[in-house]
């Protein structure tokens, strides 16, 4: 087992392709789990990541917004004290902050040189940050652009080959939009001559509600973690082709749990799934194929309700005060 110190985190928790070239050379394992304890005595209501996803931290239950250190043995408070805090999003000199006031949601974007505040009459679904706009998406599929150059609102709706729209989950990479329908059918679309068209409409093969979504990019390979509320998680790989500007599926890949899943996540190669008192890690070996390669029993786990997979972390969310973690190390 490698000892975990300050030197070693420098040289084991950089970029992908790092934690890739060692992946295919040594066998991965686990640290202890640990404990920070922290100054604020208030639940952590979830994590964030930075769009670039250098840098990362959480949001408590008070509307702090606390960023990490390097070494995460310290951090940072951005924001104090937002009441109802929902969502916090973060985007190199852009925020933006969502919550509840008043009965209504609003979201306010804090650049440099300018803020700017929007009321909501209803709930948003997805909030994002793309070449010089700010993009937002409620449930019914209409899509709020505004353009930081001139600040005007574009308003589009998300339109495919299904008509139902209602939406269970969005996730944004780099302006493409991944959307799960009520009706289970997965969407990419990308705006093209200030329209939204959809590249790729694929019905999933699973009948029951989608609990979380996740996307890891690597070039032009995107894989689409889809976690159900049956206890099933599926890994779909889709690709895009470039002189078509189109994706294909290459990939799909199940993963059922013998317990309850709280959460999960996807780090390439790695994804991981968490219950009461276990962690699974499972390595991506194809398109088509996944090995668990360690699952290790945490018996003195806190109550948490998700996690967070980032670099070489492993973050459990709900417990106060305290920051509890597991760290990846390879030997």
């Amino acid at each position: 087992m490698i000892t975990l110190t300050k030197k070693l985190f420098k040289a084991y928790s950089g970029t992908h392709k790092t934690m890739k070239f060692i992946s295919t050379l040594c066998f991965i394992s686990l640290s202890l789990i640990k404990k920070i304890d922290f100054i604020q005595k208030h639940d952590i209501h979830e994590y964030w990541v930075e769009q670039n996803r250098k840098k990362f931290g959480y949001i408590d239950t008070i509307g702090n917004v606390i960023e990490f250190e390097t070494d995460i043995n310290n951090c940072n408070l951005l924001y104090k004290n937002i009441p109802h805090l929902h969502h916090f999003y973060k985007n190199e000199n852009t925020t933006i902050l969502n919550y509840y006031n008043k009965n209504h949601e609003k979201s306010h974007i804090i650049t440099p040189s300018w803020e700017k505040k929007f009321v909501w009459k209803d709930t948003t679904l997805s909030e994002s940050i793309h070449d010089n706009s700010y993009y937002r998406c409620n449930y019914f599929g209409s899509l709020y652009i505004y353009n930081f150059s001139n600040h005007k609102m574009l308003l589009l709706e998300l339109q495919g080959k299904s008509r139902r729209n209602y939406f269970q989950q969005q996730v944004w990479v780099d302006g493409i939009s991944f959307s799960v329908n009520i009706a289970n059918q997965l969407s990419i679309q990308e705006l093209k001559r200030s329209k939204m068209e959809e590249l790729f409409f694929h019905q999933l093969s699973e009948e029951a509600m989608l609990r979380k979504m996740r996307i890891y990019s690597i070039g032009d390979l995107f894989y689409i973690l889809l976690h159900y509320n049956n206890n099933s998680i599926h890994l779909l790989t889709v690709k895009k082709i470039g002189f078509i500007e189109k994706y294909q599926l290459v990939g799909t890949l199940n993963i059922k749990g013998k317990k309850t899943i709280i959460d999960s996540d996807i780090q390439y190669p790695f994804v991981i799934t968490t219950t009461a008192n276990e962690l699974d890690i499972y390595e991506i070996k194809s398109n088509v194929f996944v090995e668990k390669i360690i699952t290790k029993v945490m018996p003195n786990l806190p109550s948490y309700t998700s996690i967070l997979f980032h670099q070489n972390w492993i973050l459990f969310n709900g417990q106060s005060s305290v920051l509890y973690f597991v760290y990846l190390v390879y030997s």
